[in-house]
């Protein structure tokens, strides 16, 4: 047992370093490409935000192996599964969120750019260290087995209102702790901004598309039950969403990274469970699935 543990803690280690390594790969990548980083907001201490990057890439590469274990398909469909997944919610997210609530460095091109290879690389490591027995179920598979659940009206609607979901979630959770967090966005001068709904209703619905984007490889190859794939879809969406960015964001007044953790935990757990009503099926037949006659798909 001691050996069976110690061997997963250190492919989740791997996995961890993968991640951070790519997200230092990133910066360098850009500085060498001539693109200027971020500076750091003031405050801030870099040995802490290492450090706290460190732990996060833990954090993250835990959820990255809980969901790698649960997907079928071959390494390479699993491996874009997490990296879409981790680059959509934790860079192009990111980068579309701080462009509206703060002039920190998160709201930098740059930071798009350079998570991109922390998605490749710990996507990557966490396929190919933590996978189902057995041989792998094929793509065709998959994707036909779960395209066949519903006819072309039902794929829109469900689409339509997984879109809407999340701004309602939003809205909905962001309502209960704006008491504790208007002062202080009010106090920092300008580093935190509460936009206007002319601006943040359309970041909103696009965050919403890239959510669900980036999550659809990994409802077509889950292969537990829905309440699995809201836990830890859940879960992973809000490390990437919020997670990261909360650990490190040590210039942040205390309040706000914790009253904002429950918050960004709530929205992220709810969406995750709206998608798996939506998109998955109350059990998990995969191969019933894909043998089921045509005109009794659901709506």
């Amino acid at each position: 047992m001691f050996k069976k543990i110690s061997f997963t803690v250190g492919k989740l280690l791997l996995c961890a370093f993968a991640f951070f390594f790519g997200s230092f790969l990133g910066d360098v990548l850009c500085g060498v490409a001539g693109l200027p980083l971020p500076a750091m907001p003031a405050g801030s201490n870099t040995a802490a935000v290492q450090t706290a990057l460190m732990f996060a890439s833990l954090l993250v590469a835990i959820c990255l192996a809980l969901l790698s274990t649960h997907l079928a398909g071959n390494f390479t469909l699993r491996w874009l599964s997490l990296a879409a997944l981790v680059w959509l919610a934790y860079g192009v997210n990111t980068y579309l969120e701080a462009s509206i609530f703060t002039t920190y460095g998160a709201a930098s091109l740059i930071n798009m750019i350079s998570s991109l290879p922390a998605g490749l690389l710990g996507g990557a490591v966490a396929a190919w260290l933590f996978a189902q027995p057995g041989k792998p179920e094929p793509f065709q598979a998959i994707a036909g087995s779960f395209f066949r659940q519903y006819r072309s009206v039902g794929w829109v609607w469900r689409s339509l209102v997984a879109i809407v979901a999340f701004p309602v979630i939003y809205f909905f959770f962001g309502s209960l702790i704006s008491p504790i967090v208007l002062p202080y966005y009010q106090q920092q001068g300008g580093a935190l901004m509460i936009p206007g709904l002319g601006t943040l209703l359309p970041v909103l619905f696009l965050r919403s598309v890239i959510f669900l984007v980036s999550c659809f490889m990994i409802l077509a190859a889950w292969q537990k039950t829905r309440l699995s794939l809201a836990l830890w879809l859940g879960v992973a969406m809000f490390m990437l969403v919020g997670g990261i960015g909360l650990l490190v964001g040590s210039f942040l007044p205390a309040v706000l990274r914790v009253v904002h953790s429950f918050e960004i935990l709530a929205d992220s757990l709810c969406y995750a469970a709206v998608l798996a009503l939506l998109f998955r099926s109350a059990k998990v037949e995969p191969q019933r699935l894909a043998d089921k006659p045509r005109e009794k798909r659901s709506l």
